[in-house]
């Protein structure tokens, strides 16, 4: 937390940019909220875990519903978008197969097959890929956002019981 101070100054900075933005005017009551910018471990980990839970959403606007859910849920809106950026055009195909084979090992034990759709068309190839990677995508966001708050909150909390650690021992001599 050695660093809190100026990361508080870069957001209240990026805070009143965005609002003078006359796009989001419409928004300015709900982006002012202090919840969205407040940095601590409730709001930390939410983002961290909203933002991932974004990341494995098969849409090419995962930032923007990272930041409507954030303004939805009150949870820290810059954590949010940044942990969205987990999947990124390098990791983006390795995280979708990974999905892939998740969604269809799951509809495997369900008794669903994968090949029974007829291939010949565009839907039938829609359907035998876009089922698994589907399931497979809310799969893996729903776990990774779970992993992701748990580790935010350990985070915190370690690096809250170091700085009074750090202050204990400069008390003591």
């Amino acid at each position: 937390m050695k660093h809190k101070h100026k990361i508080k100054q870069f957001l209240n900075a990026k805070k009143a940019q965005l609002l003078k933005k006359p796009a989001l005017a419409s928004l300015h009551d709900r982006l002012h909220g202090e919840l969205l910018w407040h940095l601590n471990r409730r709001s930390f980990a939410g983002g961290i875990a909203l933002g991932l839970f974004c990341a494995f959403i098969p849409l090419p606007a995962q930032m923007i519903l990272a930041a409507v859910l954030a303004i939805l849920f009150q949870v820290n809106f810059p954590m949010a978008l940044i942990a969205t950026w987990f999947s990124n055009p390098l990791t983006y195909g390795p995280l979708l197969y990974i999905c892939y084979q998740l969604g269809a090992f799951v509809m495997r034990l369900y008794g669903h097959s994968t090949t029974q759709v007829n291939t010949d068309s565009i839907l039938g190839q829609i359907h035998l890929l876009g089922t698994p990677i589907i399931i497979g995508c809310l799969m893996t966001g729903i776990l990774m956002s779970g992993i992701g708050y748990l580790l935010a909150n350990v985070y915190w909390r370690f690096m809250v019981l170091r700085r009074y650690n750090k202050r204990h021992k400069k008390r003591l001599g």
